[in-house]
């Protein structure tokens, strides 16, 4: 027999809402408060959906196929729709930033309809709602153009669509397409994409007949899209199979001995007391852990099993703390699961710890002379300029960032320049070791703003 849901209550609706709306509130506050800033890979995504969109405004199909994209081609597809989208009158870069956000709003909203089909409990759902509205590490990439978001959101698009009752071989395939866009978007979470479909192939299983079905429709889903995204790539002259390979070759930049250590330092800093408690729900769910908690279990123990791996044991990519952000929802339900047992006013007080901390971290964002300095140089140039309606995104001028194609082969408009790189604490768990914090704190950062024409 399907199971039921209970009606939602009125209160649990407006709680919902109220998630809801803040999320979008600390969005817009961030990006239209303080700007946009393209550091950590993004001047890669932009300048590359910009020269994809460009292509394609000219009718240059086979140009924007062949486009040299190392990663993330959905990505770059998502970033092309946006521009497609966006009206040239609205500022683009935060309008451009508000679009990559706006995956992190639809997330809370499948984490609710995730824990409600697991737990059958509105107060349960809600609470892991709030828990990821509250997790900083939510938001933390926000003023970058970054597609961590939006790969978790298909993931959640995924597992929910498994939920679904009763079960069929088409919702099963369907949920491993979800988890091919959880892949393509940002090839970093295909851990994520792989317990995905982990999850369609044993959820509700009872027969080793259903097993594999369920794990073939799966494949088909993930598989076949991938296989005709690939012809299709190979007949324009596109060697996307390369491109992943050089890709994953790639990640090399930091340490790979810290691997282990990365995720607790990542999340001590970005979430403070949430990630204590998070620790805490997560020893405490051995004691008689129910079906859900097992999965967040699995779940959170096989990242970062995998983790540590591929970095202290075989040397394969490094751990960043972007990466480490695949936790994030597992943890959310998990402590869920136990929290709702408590009372009103337990959780009411345990809200009340992680709220100051959730704020001081996202002033520390908002307010870091590392992002506002140049965003501010960036204003007054625009007005300078003219250029209200233009496209300007920073590139950086390390060897990081020679390897992006697509970027416009031009003269830098404008020179900035902070000092001393006052990088907050969160930051320095994305790609850098020790002697690259030191170097950060010692000297200057240098940078350019680049005009990039949209095609009319």
């Amino acid at each position: 027999m399907p199971i039921r849901h209970m009606p939602r209550p009125v209160p649990v609706s407006l709680a919902l809402g109220g998630l809801i709306l803040f999320a979008i509130a600390i969005r817009i506050w961030l990006i239209f408060g303080s700007g946009q800033l393209l550091g950590m890979d993004g001047p890669e995504y932009f300048g590359n959906a910009l020269a994809v969109y460009n292509q394609l405004s000219t009718h240059s199909w086979q140009d924007a196929l062949s486009t040299p994209v190392y990663a993330h081609w959905g990505c770059i597809l998502f970033g092309t729709l946006a521009f497609f989208l966006l009206p040239d009158w609205l500022n683009q870069q935060e309008m451009f930033a508000l679009v990559f956000a706006l995956p992190g709003i639809i997330n809370i909203l499948l984490l609710y309809g995730i824990t409600l089909r697991l737990e059958n409990n509105h107060r349960a759902a809600l609470i892991a709602a709030a828990l990821y509205t509250l997790s900083f590490s939510a938001i933390y990439h926000i003023r970058y153009v970054h597609p961590q978001e939006l790969s978790m959101m298909f993931f959640m698009m995924g597992i929910l669509v498994t939920l679904k009752k009763p079960q069929n071989t088409s919702a099963t395939a369907l949920s491993g397409l979800f988890q091919f866009m959880c892949f393509f978007v940002y090839y970093g979470y295909w851990i994520l994409a792989f317990i995905g479909l982990l999850f369609s192939t044993i959820h509700g299983i009872q027969r080793k007949r259903d097993f594999v079905l369920s794990g073939g429709m799966a494949s088909i889903g993930f598989f076949a899209p991938l296989i005709a995204f690939v012809v299709i790539g190979n007949h324009y002259g596109a060697d996307y199979i390369g491109h992943f390979i050089g890709f994953s070759q790639s990640i090399t930049m930091g340490d790979f001995n810290l691997g282990h250590i990365v995720p607790f330092a990542f999340f001590w800093n970005t979430e403070g007391f949430l990630f204590v408690l998070w620790c805490l729900c997560f020893l405490f769910s051995f004691h008689r852990a129910n079906k859900t908690m097992q999965y967040c279990i699995a779940g959170i123990s096989l990242i970062y099993g995998i983790l540590v791996i591929s970095s202290n044991l075989l040397g394969q990519f490094v751990v960043y703390g972007r990466i480490a952000k695949m936790m994030v929802p597992f943890f959310c339900v998990l402590s869920a699961c136990i929290l709702y047992r408590r009372t009103a006013w337990q959780q009411i007080l345990i809200l009340a710890c992680i709220i100051p901390g959730y704020f001081v971290n996202a002033l520390a964002l908002k307010n870091a002379t590392i992002m506002n300095d140049v965003y501010q140089q960036e204003r007054i140039f625009r007005k300078t300029h003219g250029m209200t309606h233009d496209i300007v995104f920073y590139g950086s001028c390390t060897p990081h960032h020679e390897r992006c194609g697509a970027l416009p082969k031009q003269d830098c408009l404008l020179l900035w320049e902070f000092q001393p790189a006052d990088q907050l604490a969160f930051n320095l768990y994305d790609s850098q070791t020790e002697d690259m914090r030191d170097f950060w704190r010692q000297h200057s950062a240098k940078g350019m703003l680049m005009a990039c024409p949209k095609a009319k």
